[in-house]
């Protein structure tokens, strides 16, 4: 086996200062990518965590609405007092309209609590897929429509600079 040498007579061995930097650039440019990629898949189970939260919200009071079917008919869900006007327990007797405003007035701080930005309104509303936070365009015809929105990264509506929000519409039918 022959060893090259250069003209002072000296064995060349390893690697070179450029091939070593190189391969550093390229390595950390991959560890870019890969950490990128994976902060990218936290913020999608994020945002489908929140939109998993908002359907379930939104079921709990449609569940609430149906098991309370006098107060659905008179629309009693539709004029949601704060929480904590009476407290419906067992035990403390409630009318129909005041068991639908304690339970509105408790699905609404839930949905404030659970999800960021979060807002929900019940409405009647022939065109549920329609407003957006503080404006949610109800028309008082229709079905009992319940909307919840919530920020988000996602691009749904947006409303002002830099603000976005998600939006779950249910129209509730007993």
């Amino acid at each position: 086996m022959t060893i090259f040498t250069n003209s002072r007579g000296t064995r060349q061995a390893g690697f070179s200062m450029i091939e070593v930097l190189t391969s550093i650039a390229v390595f950390s440019i991959g560890l870019a990518g890969m950490a990128s990629l994976s902060l990218a898949s936290l913020q999608s189970t994020s945002d489908g965590q929140f939109n998993s939260q908002a359907i379930f919200i939104a079921e709990e009071m449609a569940d609430s609405m149906r098991a309370n079917l006098q107060a659905y008919e008179t629309q009693a869900f539709v004029s949601t007092p704060a929480v904590g006007e009476k407290v419906c327990a067992p035990g403390n007797t409630c009318t129909a309209a005041e068991q639908a405003g304690y339970d509105s007035g408790k699905w609404q701080w839930h949905a404030l609590s659970q999800l960021p930005g979060g807002q929900a309104v019940i409405c009647m509303d022939s065109t549920p897929m329609d407003g957006n936070p503080g404006a949610v365009a109800c028309d008082g015809l229709g079905l009992n429509t319940i909307k919840i929105f919530w920020a988000d990264s996602r691009n749904d509506d947006v409303l002002a600079e830099g603000e976005t929000f998600q939006r779950y519409v249910l129209s509730v039918v007993p």
